[in-house]
Formats: structure tokens, sequence, C-alpha cells
């Protein structure tokens, strides 16, 4: 790229353009904590060791962005199926896997393998139907693989992957994976050439070949035996490209957020090829450029390097081959950039190429600040910067990173205890890990104290013995389980509302909202910096911070739910798999509103229904957060349809079915069609 400007000025736009985009992406301690966490995330979720399916995140938010366009999406590995191949399925010992699978890559695509059945226990496949004979063998079928697995939940196909689970109001992809331990032996290269440029570093090299890769169902555009289509699995780097995307330095990181800025804000809106291009050649670029050049990547040279990655990317273009980073013989362009398409493509890629970095003012979010350091280089120096500011900024996300990861989904119903065990018995490395271990095992304690009650709800004993054996029980472990401000207290309300004791019920809320109107508090998605940091300087630990000043979401299963919201929360788990989600105060106003009902009749309950009315009606963004607004308009249906204001309840479920994070439409649409029998 020739610069029309002396070197001096060069450097400080460049400076100029790598602090516009820190700025945008977020500083180097804030894009650490954020990886840190979904790296958290991905230990809590290994711990739940009872169920079949273990999820990793994946997706841009996991490597570290905060973009509106950014995804959450992961990978469901089974765990009851490991992969081998070559010598390896003479090395390992597998007693202890019920399915054992081996990789044959003989006569398939670069990137793809076909998985024969070495052996398997046919009650424990996720996926039984998904065995196909071939010949003498008997392999794994992918094309079934990925539509069962679309099938077990209501969710739509999108390439591997299936798409329909709402996480913060986004949709997000889920795929069905398969692990192998073993790095495989065709991308053996990938080492090779690591060792020879020294990046990534020995250790973290290490990491990714001890982790093995994964396996999802998709096939190769390049198979054309219309048998092996079905047959064919992708092998996949995903926690390979995790690991190194989180062992650049910031530079190279920014740099990877400015490639993606260009794709989404002036690529992508190339009429008739902005959709060629994805996020995932940006990647790749940037995966090969760091390798080649891993050193001197500093603010002073950001734009040179990041115009590096544009050649290397028209340059891929220009000959219509793209080598997938880990297995160079695999061509991602195979298929999608050739003959007219490539044309089109490259010319208009060569005009921004003619522009020279001018270019990076096509992007809506760089223009402002950018335009103005093109023009006038040496007001660089004067730039607002962030940096200051990273010791607020750490100390707000820890909290934020410990409160989602202790709260993640309730542990599995089948073998809770096993759960407690692996969790507890983490090794802390820092002190978010250590808090937030603390708390997960408090909430895993809730957890099953509400199951044990449950348990003796269903075996129908008599009343005094369900109070003996479920509620001294429960109020025993809630009360030393605190997690989040009062969330013991209303966990014990559910234990007294499900076995019929609305007086003392009563008494709990009044207690609990008494104590809110008195005491300052904040919510996980709202938290207040200035809190937080005066409980820090006072020495308070994060946890502690967390139990004190938080409140969380309150969530149930069906067998933990309250009887009003059973056909929700059902729902919620055969739609997402998830937990019902409920804003806290939402539900304190629904269990007061029930309790009253019960005792007194709907005429005393009226008031706390106008409450939760207005409460639903026009609070948006700080008691009730965007996500969970569908089931806020579901409650205040359910308690409009108990008072008999059918049409208050019917606009009120049309509201929540109107929501796009609605993930319990069925019970919805029962609800709507109830009110017509009335």
């Amino acid at each position: 790229m020739a610069s029309a400007y002396p070197l001096e000025e060069h450097c400080l736009i460049s400076k100029g353009l790598y602090s516009i985009v820190n700025d945008i992406v977020g500083s180097k301690c804030k894009v650490k904590i954020k990886q840190q966490t979904y790296e958290l995330i991905d230990t809590i979720w290994s711990c739940d060791t009872s169920l079949p399916l273990t999820n990793i995140c994946s997706g841009s938010m996991a490597e570290g962005f905060d973009f509106e366009s950014s995804d959450f999406d992961f990978m469901q590995i089974d765990r009851n199926i490991v992969v081998l191949h070559g010598i390896s399925s003479h090395v390992f010992d597998t007693s202890d896997i019920p399915t054992v699978l081996c990789m044959e890559t003989d006569n398939i695509a670069p990137g793809f393998a076909l998985l024969r059945f070495i052996r398997h226990d046919y009650r424990k496949l996720e996926y039984p139907n998904c065995l196909v004979v071939r010949g003498n063998s008997v392999y794994f079928s992918s094309k079934i693989a990925r539509e069962s697995h679309l099938a077990s939940r209501n969710r739509r196909i999108h390439g591997p992957c299936s798409t329909g689970v709402f996480i913060n109001g986004q949709e997000n992809d889920a795929a069905y994976t398969l692990k192998s331990q073993i790095w495989p032996t065709r991308a053996e290269s990938f080492i090779y050439r690591s060792l020879r440029y020294g990046w990534p570093s020995l250790d973290v090299l290490t990491d990714i070949c001890k982790d093995g890769c994964l396996f999802v169902p998709i096939h190769s555009k390049q198979q054309t035996d219309n048998e092996l289509i079905d047959l064919e699995w992708r092998i996949s780097f995903s926690l390979a490209e995790k690991k190194l995307i989180h062992s650049m330095n910031h530079c190279q990181f920014l740099c990877y957020g400015l490639m993606k800025i260009f794709l989404n804000e002036v690529l992508k809106k190339i009429p008739e090829t902005g959709e060629l291009l994805c996020s995932y050649f940006m990647k790749t670029a940037v995966f090969c450029e760091i390798s080649e050049n891993p050193y001197n990547w500093t603010p002073s040279n950001f734009m040179e390097k990041t115009w590096n990655v544009f050649r290397r990317i028209m340059n891929w273009v220009f000959v219509e081959y793209c080598p997938n980073y880990f297995i160079p013989e695999h061509n991602m362009f195979f298929g999608k950039i050739y003959g007219i398409h490539q044309r089109n493509l490259m010319l208009r890629l060569r005009t921004l190429y003619d522009e020279g970095y001018l270019c990076f003012l096509r992007c809506s979010s760089l223009y402002g600040k950018l335009s103005v350091v093109i023009n006038q280089p040496f007001l660089v120096n004067f730039l607002p910067t962030n940096e200051d500011d990273n010791s607020r900024i750490g100390e707000l996300q820890r909290v934020a990173s410990i409160a989602l990861c202790s709260a993640l989904g309730l542990p599995s119903k089948d073998d809770p205890f096993e759960t407690l065990w692996t969790t507890a018995c983490l090794i802390p490395t820092s002190d978010v890990m250590a808090a937030t271990i603390r708390l997960r095992v408090n909430y895993i304690f809730q957890s099953i104290a509400l199951a044990l009650h449950s348990d003796s709800c269903n075996r129908r004993l008599t009343a005094n013995k369900i109070s003996y054996q479920s509620i001294n029980t429960c109020q025993s472990i809630l009360c030393r389980t605190k997690t989040t401000l009062y969330s013991n207290e209303v966990y014990s309300a559910v234990c007294l509302y499900r076995n019929g004791n609305y007086k003392k019920t009563l008494e709990t809320i009044r207690c609990i909202k008494e104590k809110l109107q008195r005491q300052s508090y904040m919510y996980m998605w709202n938290l207040d910096r200035d809190v937080i940091l005066g409980c820090r300087q006072q020495g308070m630990t994060y946890d502690m911070i967390i139990k004190t000043y938080v409140i969380n979401f309150y969530k149930y299963r069906p067998e933990t739910s309250i009887e009003e919201l059973y056909m929700e929360s059902h729902a919620c788990v055969e739609t997402s798999g998830g937990d019902l989600t409920i804003p806290p105060l939402v539900f304190l106003h629904f269990l007061l509103f029930l309790s009253l009902s019960r005792l007194y009749g709907t005429d005393v309950a009226h008031d706390v229904l106008c409450e939760l009315q207005a409460l639903v009606n026009y609070e948006y963004g700080h008691h009730i957060f965007f996500p969970f607004k569908a089931i806020s308009w579901e409650i205040l249906g359910i308690c409009q349809q108990i008072c008999g204001d059918y049409h208050g309840a019917y606009q009120s479920y049309v509201n929540a079915l109107n929501d796009k994070c609605n993930g319990f439409k069925e019970a919805t649409i029962a609800r709507i069609c109830s009110l017509f029998s009335y």
C-alpha cells in the first residue's frame, strides 16, 4: 500500500486507527476478561458429567468480541462417543467409552472423514437411527445425525448447525459434535509450521494438540458419490481456533476485529458479491499473517499489518483458492468463489485496494474519528483513550463474569451430587474462578433442595410428613446457601407455596419487599460500577459483593416449578433444553398475587395485579431485562385470566407470543386457546 504521507504521519494515522478500533472492540483488559469468562463457562458446563452432551462455547462472543452482530454459538459434544484414527486405536484405553468410532480419510476430500463404528452401545447412542451399513462396515450418518439433532428441538437447519435457541434476545447455532482426543494426521503440517515460525508458543501448541479435533455433520462440496455424501463429517478445529485467538496480543486481536468490521460494514454490502466472503475467511487470513510474521505487531504498523491481511484475501480470490489454516489442501473457496462470482468480487476488491487505507472510511463506525485523523494526523496524541479506566472497567467486568458463570443452567436432575463433587474439586486459577466456584456450589445446593422438595410432594405423603421431610430439609439447605441477594428467601417462599402454606409465603415475600425498599441493590444486567469499586476498596470479595448487592434471575424446570408455570417451564425444555428464567420483581409480584388469591380471593389480590400490570407495561430495561419481557407478559396474562379479565389476558398473551425472545410459544398458544373455552 503506497502512502501519500511522510513516514511519521503514516505512523500517526496507524496509531489513530488502532486507537479507534480499540475503542470499538474494547481495551486489552476488557477483551481478556470476556475471553476468560467464556473459558470459565466451558469449565462449568463440563462439570455436569451426567448429561450425554456437554456444551463448548464458540462464535465471536467466545472469541472476545461484543459487536451487535456477534453470535454466541456452542458445540454439543457427545460424551458417550470417542473418535480414534490410525495407531491411536491401539494406544488409547477406551474401555469406559460406550461407543468408539474410527476415522477414515482415504479417497475423501481434505478436511473431511467417514466415521466407522468399532463398537457401540445401542442403548447409550444419542441418535441410534444414525447407523448405516455400507459393505461389511457400519458408519455414522452425518445427514441423519444433523436431522435428528434438528428434530430434537424446535429449530431450523443452518449448515451443520441447528438454529433457534434464544440467548439474550439473539438466535444462536448449536452443532451436534463428536470429539477425538488425537490431533489428526492430515493437520500435522500445522504443527511443523508453528514450530518453524514460533507462533503459537510451544505451550499453546501443546494445549491445542492435547485437545484434538471435533467432527461436525456436514459433507464436502467436492463429494460426488451420493452414498458418501450422507456419511461425510467435516473435521472442525473450533477448539484450536479459540486458543489461537486467545493467545493473540492485543494489536493482532484488533487487526482481526478491524477485518470483521470491514467485512460487515463494507464487503457484505457490495451488491451481488456481498455474501461470498465470511468472517471465517478473515480469521484464516489473520492466522496466516500472524503465523508468517508473528513479531513486531505495534500500533505504529497496525495499518500495514491489516492491509497485508486484505491483500492476502485478494490474492486468494484471484487464484480461487483459500487454504484451511490447519489443512492447507482443503480449499474453502471450492464451489463458492469461481467463474463470474470470482470475477465480480475481484473487481470490487480491486476498487477498494486502489483507494488504499482510505477505503476504511467506508466503515460507518470508523468514519467520524478516522476522517479527522487522516486530515490532521497530529491530533492522534489528543484522542481520548479508555486505558486509564481499565481498573474500573475490570472490576465491573469481573463481577459480571462471576454472576453470569455461577448462574448458568441448573445441574442435571439425574445426578446433581456428581456435578456438585466435580465442581467443588475444581482447582481455581484466579480470584474470579474461586468466587465463581463458591457461588456455583451454592447454586447446586439450592437446586438439590428444590428437587428434594419436589420428590417429597410427588410421593403424595400426608401434609405432616411433607412438612417434616421437605420443608425442614429445604429450609435447612437454603438458609446456608446464599447465592445472590435474597435468593434463598425467594426459593424458600416457593417451597412454602408448593406445600400450600400460603400465609407463610405471604410473610416471606412481604419481608423481602420491605428489605428491598430499605437496601440499595442492583441487577446482574445493570451493575453499578461505583458500588462495586467501593466494596472492593473495603476488602469485600467478589462473591460477597454479589451475595450482598446483586439480584439475579430465578430459574425453574418443570420438576421444580410452581403449578401455574408448569406449561411454560416444560415448553422451555422442549424448545431449547433450557430453564425457565424469570425477572425477580415480576416473580415476587406473581407469587404474592397467587398467595393472596388462594387465601382471600382475587378481589383482595387486585392491587397486586395493578402493580404487576404497571411494571410489565411501563418498565423496560431496568427491572425487566429485554430478553425476558416475554415471560413477564405471560405471567401478567396468567394473573389476568385468574381474575376473569379474559380480554386483558388475551392481549398479554399476544404480546408474549409476538416477542422474538419467547422460548415457550407452545405454552402461550395453549393459554390463548384456553381463553376460548370460557
